[in-house]
């Protein structure tokens, strides 16, 4: 699961900058940047739903996207791939 990889691509598809999905989540623009650049790779679930909460992407979504950006899960489970699909329509193409 790649978790950095979806926070960013959520927070570039709302074109919010990283002051602001931090600010809204209630942790540090330094705390957001090491897990987007996934230096940091222990978020609790808190920290998730307050990101997806600022990302205006609900927690599940964030983490069907994550999910999506995992080829070693999708191959495990083919089914993923139409959930992150799915996922990925409702936060509008990400790229």
């Amino acid at each position: 699961m790649d978790i950095a990889n979806a926070i960013l691509r959520c927070r570039r598809a709302r074109q919010l900058r990283q002051a602001d999905v931090a600010s809204r989540a209630g942790i540090s623009e330094a705390y957001l940047s090491l897990l987007e650049r996934g230096l940091r790779t222990d978020p609790s679930l808190t920290i998730l739903a307050g990101i997806a909460e600022a990302l205006e992407v609900p927690l599940p979504v964030l983490v069907a996207i994550a999910i999506e950006d995992d080829p070693d899960a999708t191959a495990e489970e083919p089914a993923l791939s139409d959930l992150t699909t799915a996922a990925s329509h409702l936060i509008g193409k990400v790229s």
